[in-house]
């Protein structure tokens, strides 16, 4: 399954259930298929999408955050506020590891 799959999930969403039966799998065949190509589940996939269409939305239009929910399929604004945040520090948290990295190649907390 391509990126570009996951992209049109976002666009029109596809639940689990959905998937299985388009690839002719049963639903627990399905995830671990996803899990094994991917190393995460259909959820956290799902979710990873749409945390960087919504950081691309962000950067590129003067969409307000609740436009932007609505658009990625988010019924409850609190749970993409969370999301979002989570994004957000990990971006952080990544910038100042490889700056670290690069100041200092014995900073250990930022190695995977």
């Amino acid at each position: 399954m391509s990126n570009l799959f996951f992209e049109k999930i976002i666009e029109q969403p596809l639940t689990i259930e959905q998937l299985a039966l388009k690839l002719h799998f049963s639903v627990k065949q399905t995830y671990r298929v996803i899990q094994q190509l991917y190393g995460k589940s259909f959820k956290e996939i799902v979710k990873d999408y749409k945390m960087e269409r919504a950081n691309e939305l962000l950067k590129s239009t003067s969409l307000t955050l609740y436009q932007i929910s609505d658009i990625l399929g988010y019924n409850e604004l609190d749970i993409f506020h969370v999301n979002l945040l989570q994004l957000q520090v990990l971006l952080l948290m990544n910038f100042a590891c490889n700056m670290l990295e690069v100041s200092d190649n014995n900073m250990t907390f930022c190695s995977p």
